[in-house]
């Protein structure tokens, strides 16, 4: 992986002891890809980052996903890092169409993934460029969409020490074979979070890549439907990070609602 993937960089805004730096990395074949990071406001020197994946229909800018960022990084003094996904947020062409369509697409082609992994892959590189992120200690956590881009990446991405799968699957009619191998490919830590009533990822199908994932692993169920992630997960979530990305813990109040 090369270095410079850096495209631009915009100015840094400062709220509640949490910075935020929106950038553009060269993804796959250069494209744009359109990023935010965010750090503690005091940051000085390198750290643990996480990048962030999120679901269909939401964004890099989606006020969940940045509530869960910026919990980290408040709680931790970690960076995180999030992308928009493909046909999501500053990606889109134009404002018609309906995303959380043109999503499920994108989804059933397997080159959305191996696009996506470039451009996760790159952003990585792309931390390790910025004096207060770094890419020496790197985890993933995506949920639902993020979970299912995510799992070839990590495979692909010797770099990351540990990942979170959150309310995701393989299910039978959606590539199940790509993730499947991918998920083999895996021998870091994994922990799965699903929901026991969801209707998009059944259990059948959080089992079904729980089974195939090749390391160390743990699957938990919350009660509730899909966007029902209870602040007891997110708890659960935090700890495994911080006990693979060797950080200070604690306890603080995790961010719930939907994700």
């Amino acid at each position: 992986m090369g270095t410079n993937v850096i495209l631009e960089l915009g100015p840094t805004q400062t709220e509640k002891g949490v910075s935020v730096q929106h950038l553009w990395v060269a993804g796959f074949e250069g494209r744009r890809v359109p990023a935010l990071v965010l750090t503690p406001e005091d940051a000085s020197g390198q750290r643990p980052v996480v990048l962030l994946g999120h679901g269909v229909a939401d964004s890099k800018d989606d006020p969940k996903m940045l509530a869960i960022a910026r919990w980290l990084v408040r709680r931790e003094h970690w960076a995180v890092v999030l992308i928009d996904g493909p046909v999501h947020g500053e990606r889109r062409s134009g404002a018609g169409g309906d995303v959380s369509q043109e999503g499920r697409v994108a989804l059933g082609k397997p080159e959305t993934y191996e696009e996506m992994t470039d451009d996760w892959r790159r952003t990585l590189d792309a931390c390790g460029e910025l004096p207060d992120v770094g890419n020496q200690r790197a985890a993933y956590l995506g949920f639902s969409m993020g979970t299912l881009l995510g799992v070839p990446m990590v495979a692909a991405e010797s770099r990351f020490c540990c990942a979170v799968f959150a309310i995701g699957g393989a299910i039978s009619e959606r590539q199940p074979d790509l993730l499947t191998r991918a998920a083999e490919q895996i021998e870091r830590p994994v922990l799965l979070i699903n929901q026991s009533e969801d209707l998009l990822f059944s259990r059948e199908a959080a089992f079904r890549l729980y089974d195939a994932l090749s390391g160390p692993k743990r699957i938990f169920f919350h009660p509730g439907g899909h966007s029902a992630v209870p602040r007891e997960a997110m708890e659960r979530v935090r700890e495994f990070l911080h006990g693979h990305l060797a950080s200070e813990g604690g306890d603080s109040g995790a961010p719930r609602g939907s994700w």
